[in-house]
């Protein structure tokens, strides 16, 4: 979901959407409230009731990095991530499936792309 979908789902333009807020992270701020409404907190209500609690502790922490790598941009651009927060986590992230993939718990796939983001336009 981007901010054109939030705002055809508020039944406004992007203008009007923008005008709506009080500064120009807030609509970002607020696609990322509605992702996690539609993400996380159903993975965290179903690791309540999950009979199996290792599976329900890996799933949790599991669903949060993968909306982090899916949301980058946004979180980015909110201001939320640096460039150097931004590189890091994805190094951290290659680093650990090269080594499950080298220890054989993981299947070897194509490697997931990095985003990309200009910062200085996510800062205008």
């Amino acid at each position: 979901m981007d901010l054109d979908d939030v705002a055809r789902r508020a039944g406004v333009g992007a203008a009007t959407l923008f005008r709506r807020f009080p500064d120009e992270a807030a609509p970002l701020r607020a696609v990322l409230d509605v992702r996690f409404d539609e993400q996380a907190r159903p993975v965290i209500r179903a690791a309540a009731h999950d009979p199996d609690p290792a599976s329900a502790l890996a799933r949790v922490p599991e669903t949060a990095l993968e909306s982090v790598a899916g949301d980058y941009n946004v979180l980015a651009a909110a201001g939320v991530l640096t460039p150097a927060t931004g590189e890091e986590f994805f190094a951290a992230r290659d680093t650990l499936l090269a080594r499950g993939q080298d220890a054989g718990v993981l299947r070897h796939a194509p490697s997931a792309p990095r985003p990309t983001v200009d910062h200085r336009a996510a800062a205008r």
